[in-house]
């Protein structure tokens, strides 16, 4: 107001004001509101709030958990009609798809869906969904994507391969089949080659060593699921029949993303069934016109009459 200085003009000399030593208010806190065109988005966040009321019983707030029942959407590559279908996925192929070809969560601006073959990507997601191969985990920092999909390839039964320059994934099972075909005495498996002495040259045989061969109890780790809850982990025993009881224990930890008994038992034997089998490699060089039908993945017949001598015999 226009007189308010004359209001600190003391009648008596006796007067003292409140502001006579330092100002009776201050200004502490300012909030600003603006107007933003255009408005802020949040595509690419995922956001989380929690509403507290007041309450003396809480001094303090240090951890947040959620439970999430969805992931990111990613390219749907089984059953979609229109080729554009996305959701949120816990199949291993369509998410490594998405890491291979996305350019915003993945290598997308590096790799691109010109270096992903899609078709056998389709196939391989098809395999995990038929035999229950899901993958229900979270990517929590940084890591090298190739060594990333083959580490988690292997634990679905699947092979990580480059044909023709372009990553694709691939079924060990035979013709990409369901586990319980393979179990079966009819299970058919397609030859794609047969070598022998007469179309082959430098042959080289390594065989393991002992302890490459010896048989070990499979402990696999894995995730029991509550919904809204926190989760428990599992553990489960596997042996093949005639193991020692001193055998070794190998520990195979899926709790990360494996949420299935099944997948873990099925992983168990695979491994054990490659260790009991599974003895010597052999290399050899052919002609380009014999290895015409052949890709990573494929079966070979090997018949050789070249013999491999030991100390007991010359």
């Amino acid at each position: 107001r226009s007189y308010d200085a004359i209001a600190d003009i003391g009648m008596y000399d006796c007067e003292r004001f409140s502001n006579d030593s330092g100002p009776e208010h201050e200004i502490s806190v300012i909030n600003e509101q603006k107007i933003i065109s255009p408005g802020p988005t949040y595509d690419a966040l995922a956001l989380a709030g929690l509403r507290i009321n007041a309450n003396k019983e809480w001094s303090s707030f240090s951890q947040f958990s959620a439970y999430i029942k969805q992931g990111i959407k990613v390219l749907m590559l089984v059953d979609n009609n229109d080729n554009s279908t996305k959701y949120s996925s816990n199949l291993f192929p369509e998410i490594a798809y998405h890491l291979l070809t996305n350019s915003q969560d993945g290598a997308g601006k590096l790799i691109g869906p010109d270096a992903v073959d899609r078709t056998a990507m389709t196939k391989a997601a098809e395999f995990c969904k038929n035999n229950g191969f899901f993958f229900d985990g979270v990517i929590t920092e940084a890591q090298n994507l190739r060594e990333f999909i083959y580490e988690h390839a292997n634990t679905c039964l699947l092979d990580f391969t480059v044909l023709g320059g372009r990553f694709s994934l691939k079924s060990v099972v035979p013709n990409n089949g369901s586990i319980s075909e393979v179990h079966g005495s009819n299970a058919e498996i397609k030859i794609s080659g047969l070598f022998t002495d007469g179309n082959i040259k430098n042959l080289k045989t390594s065989f393991l060593h002992p302890e490459e061969k010896e048989l070990f109890k499979a402990v696999v780790l894995y995730r029991e699921e509550k919904l809204n809850g926190f989760p428990a982990t599992k553990t489960l025993r596997r042996q093949i029949v005639g193991t020692n009881d001193s055998a070794p224990e190998e520990v195979f930890d899926l709790s990360n993303w494996c949420c299935s008994e099944t997948q873990a038992r099925i992983f168990a034997q695979y491994a054990l069934k490659v260790r009991e089998v599974v003895d010597h490699r052999i290399v050899f060089e052919t002609a380009a016109n014999f290895a015409v039908r052949l890709e990573p993945g494929s079966y070979i017949k090997f018949v050789s009459t070249t013999s491999h001598t030991d100390r007991f015999s010359n």
